[in-house]
């Protein structure tokens, strides 16, 4: 019996341990963990921590228990993450960028990020408005934080007084009246008038009253030959402008005629070469006889609706003259009053005047127009570009009438087909002109369009060109070379085309040669040829000279031609003659010295250097051309280092002549007198 009591207990614990097994595995919870525990290990911002459990090392599971009487799923505690605090660490600026720093306030890491520039704070620097003395501001503005000037203000010059009869009309001042004015009381004392000057202000302003009486009138030569006189101010006090009041003031630029005055006396303002510019007011009612002949500067002029009469000669050599606005009252033009505008190409008539183009009627007004307009039938077929060209053009023809500007080296504009009117760059053009390029679309050259353009040194004819007016190249007498890539048969000497080539040494095809001009790294111009040397002028910007030493040449005839900048010229060795005209009318010309090699001078040399006051002729000089050193009229001393064997003669060829004395080329005084006045227009010799 116990024997088989003992074998239930041995199946009995192998069927228990059978079921423990099968729990552990899933079957009965009878099964006993075999546990281990894990200690709590907590999270962090970047890894997973977990809490306490226990596991079976069985059958994996975890509990929270050590009995093992709670199971868990998860024990895992996740990462936290960063708690990141941000903080700006470098401050932005208006223009640069800042920087903000975040840092995990549990781990301390950190990453940046960029924080935008602030941008400026502008703040308005207000305009300062100019006075007439005093320059005046634009409007600006600059930042508030860093002050960095966001709009630079612009300095706006001063406005100068405008002063109407005597007093400025924006600040009340006073103008003092110029020195020299020479007033007259009138013979019923009620009046004056100026009738001279004997300042030399370039600006002369006319008071409306002088001792306590009007000045009424401008009389007769009162400021005759005044050559300093550049502008002048005539208060509506003054009803009359003389006889030849302004007569040769060769540098007046401008003038206006106040609305006072009723008559503009004859010759008022003739041979005022520079006179561009001319109102005329509205209470004139006579232009006198040559009033305003040869006024060579004079572009345009309007006649005012007072004016009933236009005399003889008024106008006439007007040479610059393009446009002309006769005015509603007119009722008389005088024979010959716009004689020889030869570039009054257009004409507009108010008056009842029967104008036509073509007409040698009313003074000639119309003769040379193409177009006579009545206020109801056209307008101006002129325009002048920006820089400074001035063009006619209507449905049939373009042309060129002249140039306003101020640059002495021009290329002519090549934006449209033109001719080149007749005496488009005569007269004051030609003396600040030195060199012109032609384009390929100018069709034609006028009659005397480029007379006495005394600088030209060289000039090419374009293959465009057909015709050339007659002298359209008269009086060019440094025009040395000529490079001719037309069709006309364009030889040196010839008087042929516009006399293009006559005072070429050569002329060239385009593939006959190669130009004998060249410039000086210090402005001046070499002509060249193997035979001859010529010094042809000077582009350069001194005013005191040295001439090159470095070869053997003469100067060129009007090389330094009315170069008035100049103040003292020293001629070296190596010079042999000096041409004719070559320093004429240098008028800031102090002094000259000659070195030994020279032996001729020719003729108008020094014509009108009004400020040479002596000069030494060296040991070689035979003979001075005529004329060489008149109007020089300060010329007090002239030394000669050979006195010997001078005589002087009116004719060029003449082989004897009145005997000069060396005693009285001993005395400088008396040297110079003979030079300038006593034997100037004479040919000096020495045997």
């Amino acid at each position: 019996m116990k024997k088989h009591f003992r074998l239930f207990g041995v199946l009995l614990c192998a069927m228990l341990g059978t079921l423990a097994l099968a729990a552990c595995n899933g079957g009965s919870d009878e099964h006993t963990h075999t546990l281990t525990a894990h200690d709590a290990i907590a999270a962090t911002c970047t890894q997973d921590g977990n809490i306490a459990y226990w596991s079976c090392t069985e059958c994996g599971k975890n509990f929270s228990d050590a009995a093992g009487n709670n199971e868990v799923t998860d024990v895992t505690l996740p990462a936290t993450g960063h708690t990141y605090v941000g903080e700006v660490t470098t401050q932005p600026t208006c223009t640069e960028g800042g920087v903000r720093t975040y840092t995990c306030s549990v781990c301390e890491d950190s990453y940046t990020e960029p924080v935008a520039a602030t941008g400026h704070s502008a703040v308005i620097d207000a305009s300062v408005a100019p006075t007439c003395t005093e320059t005046g501001l634009t409007e600006g503005s600059h930042c508030s934080v860093c002050n960095v000037v966001l709009v630079e203000q612009q300095v706006v010059e001063a406005t100068g007084h405008n002063y109407v009869n005597g007093v400025c009309e924006n600040c009340g001042e006073q103008r003092e009246p110029a020195e020299g004015p020479v007033f007259t009381l009138s013979s019923d004392e009620s009046s004056y008038s100026v009738t001279g000057y004997t300042g030399t202000a370039t600006e002369v302003y006319i008071p409306s009253s002088y001792n306590g009486l009007p000045v009424t009138s401008i009389g007769q030569d009162a400021f005759w030959g005044c050559n300093s006189l550049i502008s002048i101010t005539i208060p509506d006090s003054v009803t009359s402008i003389g006889n030849n009041a302004f007569y040769n003031c060769e540098s007046l630029t401008s003038v206006t005629i106040p609305d006072g005055v009723t008559s503009i006396g004859d010759s008022a303002f003739s041979y005022c070469d520079l006179l561009a510019s001319v109102t005329i007011g509205s209470g004139v009612t006579s232009i006198g006889t040559n009033a305003f002949q040869g006024c060579t500067s004079l572009i345009s002029i309007n006649i005012p609706n007072s004016v009933t009469s236009i005399g003889r000669n008024a106008f006439s050599g007007c040479y610059s003259l393009i446009s002309i606005t006769i005015g509603s009252g007119v009722t008389s033009i005088e024979s010959f009053a716009f004689r020889n505008c030869y570039k009054l190409i257009e004409v507009y008539n108010c008056s009842n005047l029967n104008i036509t183009n073509g007409s040698t009627e009313y003074g000639r007004v119309g003769y040379y127009a193409l177009n006579v307009y009545t206020p109801a039938n056209g307008n101006s077929n002129l325009n002048t570009t920006n820089d400074g060209y001035i063009f006619y053009s209507d449905d049939n023809v373009t042309y060129l009438m002249g140039y306003v500007g101020t640059q002495t080296q021009l290329t002519l504009p090549n934006d449209r087909t033109y001719g080149i009117y007749r005496y488009a760059f005569y007269i004051n053009n030609g003396n600040e002109l030195t060199s012109v390029t032609i384009p390929n679309n100018v069709t034609s050259i006028g009659d005397y369009a480029f007379y006495s353009c005394r600088m030209l040194t060289s000039i090419a004819i374009p293959n465009s060109v057909t015709s050339i007016g007659n002298n359209a190249f008269d009086g060019c007498y440094k025009l040395i070379e000529v490079y001719n890539c037309s069709d006309l048969n364009i030889t040196n000497g010839s008087t042929e085309y516009g006399r293009v080539g006559y005072y070429a040494l050569n002329v060239y095809t385009p593939a006959s040669g190669s130009s004998n001009l060249s410039t000086t790294s210090d402005g001046y111009i070499f002509y060249s040829d193997g035979s001859v040397t010529y010094l042809m002028g000077y582009v350069g910007t001194h005013t005191q000279l040295t001439l090159p030493n470095d070869r053997t040449y003469d100067i060129y005839r009007y090389a330094f031609y009315n170069r008035n900048d100049l103040t003292s010229v020293t001629i070296p060795n190596g010079v042999t003659s000096i041409g004719n005209y070559a320093f004429s009318y240098c008028t800031s010309l102090t002094s000259v010295t000659f070195g030994d090699s020279v032996t001729s001078i020719g003729e108008d040399a020094f014509r009108g250097c009004s400020s040479l006051t002596s000069i030494t002729f060296g040991n070689s000089v035979t003979s001075i051309g005529s004329y060489a050193f008149t109007g020089c009229s300060s010329l007090t001393s002239v030394t000669f280092k050979n006195r010997n064997g001078w005589w002087c003669s009116t004719s060029s060829t003449a082989t004897s002549g009145t005997s000069i004395t060396s005693s009285d080329l001993a005395d400088p005084a008396t040297a110079a007198r003979y030079l300038t006045d006593t034997y100037g227009n004479y040919y000096w010799k020495r045997s």
